[in-house]
């Protein structure tokens, strides 16, 4: 009997086409608010609190799984006064894993977890003179919850949680954020 290689290669075609179909790209962004617990140094007003932000591009394979690859901006501290205080900014870039397991057609839970390539700019001034200033960079892990609903086959809005921290100076910060998640299917 004569092997002929055009059933296999047509059975390969069909189901790299089918997963192809499940497959999806997507941009995704959110906007919420963000906290970082982390040290004040006794300064009074100790601000804390800011507008915390996500950008992603991701790959879903099917099944739920996919990657995705995140640009975050985090909360800025700000504590003291005019005279004397403190200021950090924080950032990053994010890698890693995602999981969407659907509830319904329509409505998803998400999780994410990787990480992410965290940055403190950090300077502090006394009598309106910059004293010190710094910069550090470190490797962290970050996890990601949250609830989407499709508005239809391309946009999907929701609501997450993300926490990851950084660190400065051998001194740790929390970092966590609420946000409005909108997404994008290509």
């Amino acid at each position: 009997m004569k092997f002929s290689p055009f059933p296999s290669l047509l059975v390969l075609a069909l189901a790299v086409g089918a997963g192809a179909a499940q497959a999806q790209v997507y941009l995704e962004a959110s906007l919420g608010t963000g906290k970082v617990n982390g040290q004040c140094r006794d300064l009074p007003k100790c601000d804390a609190t800011d507008v915390d932000s996500r950008l992603s591009l991701g790959y879903l394979f099917g099944g739920g799984l996919g990657v995705e690859a995140s640009w975050l901006d985090y909360a800025r501290v700000k504590a003291g006064e005019e005279v004397n205080g403190a200021r950090a900014k924080l950032s990053g870039w994010g890698i890693g894993g995602v999981y969407r397991y659907p509830l319904t057609d329509r409505l998803s839970l998400n999780a994410r977890g990787g990480v992410a390539w965290n940055q403190i700019k950090a300077s502090t001034w006394d009598n309106k003179i910059t004293t010190q200033s710094a910069r550090e960079r470190s490797v962290q892990p970050y996890l990601g919850l949250g609830a989407a609903f499709a508005l239809n086959d391309t946009y999907s809005v929701g609501l997450g949680a993300d926490f990851t921290r950084a660190k400065l100076a051998k001194e740790k910060a929390n970092i966590r954020a609420f946000s409005v998640v909108l997404r994008s299917v290509f």
